[in-house]
């Protein structure tokens, strides 16, 4: 038991802790083939994408607003436009009359 402690403070031991280690001969095996650092680095990735989708989604959000806002913009000067047109055609209409 004592090398058990000795072990769990060196962070050698399983990452559940003292419970879960019974100093069986299958977990050195599994620390020599280095299946819990594959573990972190597993957890590791999962953290990058999950970080990564986060920051697709903001920037989604981002984009989508700045595209309302552009629309609104155009909306508001196309009616302006059409009116300036029709005037000067009326305007020759009635120096021809």
């Amino acid at each position: 038991m004592s090398q058990c402690l000795r072990l769990a403070s060196q962070r050698a031991c399983m990452p559940t802790g003292l419970s879960a280690c019974s100093h069986s001969a299958d977990w050195p095996l599994a620390y020599r083939s280095g299946e819990h650092e594959n573990q972190r680095k597993e957890k590791k990735k999962k953290k990058k994408k999950k970080k990564k989708k986060k920051k697709k989604k903001k920037k989604k959000k981002k984009k989508k607003k700045k595209k309302k806002k552009k629309k609104k913009k155009k909306k508001k000067r196309q009616p302006s436009a059409p009116a300036k047109l029709s005037n000067p055609s009326s305007a020759s209409m009635c120096a021809t009359r």
